[in-house]
């Protein structure tokens, strides 16, 4: 099987990634930024700002349209295609060439397959923007948050919780402050000095500070607020966490988003060796923490490590199994089973370790 580059522009070949003799394409490996499988994933070996991607294609880099990917078995024929920038030659064949690149400015954006995006302009519509409070009453320009936080997160560890936040934009941002309580109503008390910002920026930026004035088994609530130039400050819905000592190394998927309903996600890489990642989503519930069990099973059926058995707040989590038991002993290799628990939800995959 191969992944083909070719350009738009008569056809000729960029360059052919080909599959390593005995790997296995996973059909739903790659879970995307909205927790959705959505198949596999190839990219060029310096881009490792995407996360779990499935094989990389060496150092050539893409092109502007209008050009195409086509993945084929080994007899040549094509499975699935795509463009981007319009068709150019690479018309025909069966299935067609999936556009997902023109647009009516006809540059290289990235858009919706078929006949979807002619769809989707059909049904948009759009409204003034309404002046107001929120943006100290600014009537004309850009009406928009200082700060577009695209996500809050908090890990904890053995003595520490772990804290994340990214911006997906920011306007005379001058910087955050971190507050931390006891209690979720409760006072909240000052934890850090100010957090230098980016000012203003219309790319994805990532934030962390660690927290390591906790105990372990408190459960410790966390309220971040930004700053503009002109000292208005924005607070942000509270998060928390429990910090704890574990031999597991969990985090929270970045940019995931809050789930809607309970999952447990097909281990990745499947079959590995010597080391796995477990994904898991855990939604809003009444409760502002939920206790999560996740075990590994041998084919017998006897527990053979839990690698996590604590209370969580709602967000995609990922958590990695180095193969080992409860003693701290490499398994030998065969078919595991991994199973998680919660009070309202039980679900269990299999995986392979090989060796």
């Amino acid at each position: 099987y191969t992944v083909d580059h070719f350009n738009g522009n008569g056809g000729a070949s960029i360059f052919s990634f080909s599959f390593p003799l005995g790997a296995i394409i996973p059909d739903d490996g790659y879970i995307d930024d909205l927790g959705r499988s959505i198949g596999f994933l190839v990219i060029k070996n310096t881009n490792h700002t995407v996360a779990n991607f499935d094989y990389e294609w060496g150092t050539t880099g893409m092109q502007n349209g209008a050009d195409g990917l086509e993945f084929r078995d080994n007899s040549g024929t094509r499975i699935q295609a795509l463009t981007w920038g319009g068709l150019g030659d690479l018309t025909g064949g069966t299935p067609a060439w999936r556009n997902v690149g023109t647009d009516d400015s006809g540059d290289n954006g990235i858009s919706a397959p078929d006949g979807v995006q002619e769809f989707l302009q059909n049904i948009w519509s759009s409204e003034v923007a309404t002046p107001g409070d929120i943006n100290n009453n600014q009537i004309s320009g850009d009406i928009s948050l200082p700060v577009e936080l695209t996500s809050f997160t908090a890990v904890g560890g053995d003595g520490r919780v772990s804290l994340k936040w990214v911006t997906q934009s920011e306007i005379d941002n001058q910087g955050f402050y971190l507050y931390r309580s006891n209690d979720k109503e409760g006072n909240y008390s000052q934890l850090s000095d100010l957090i230098k910002g980016t000012g203003n920026s219309s790319s994805t930026i990532t934030y962390a500070y660690v927290d390591e004035s906790v105990f372990n088994g408190n459960t410790y609530w966390y309220k971040l607020i930004d700053v503009d130039v002109n000292g208005v400050r924005t607070a942000h819905p509270v998060i928390s966490a429990v910090p704890h000592v574990s031999s597991t190394d969990i985090d929270i998927v970045d940019n995931a988003g809050i789930p809607k309903e309970f999952a447990l996600k097909g281990n990745y890489p499947n079959p590995f060796n010597p080391e796995t990642t477990i994904s898991f989503d855990i939604p809003e519930t009444e409760n502002d923490l939920i206790n999560v069990n996740l075990s590994v099973y041998n084919m017998l059926g006897q527990k053979i490590i839990t690698l996590l058995n604590e209370p969580l707040a709602a967000n995609s989590y990922k958590v990695k199994w180095y193969g080992k038991d409860s003693n701290g002993q490499l398994v030998p290799s065969g078919i595991y089973f991994y199973l998680i628990k919660t009070e309202n939800f039980i679900s269990s995959h299999k995986m392979m370790l090989i060796k």
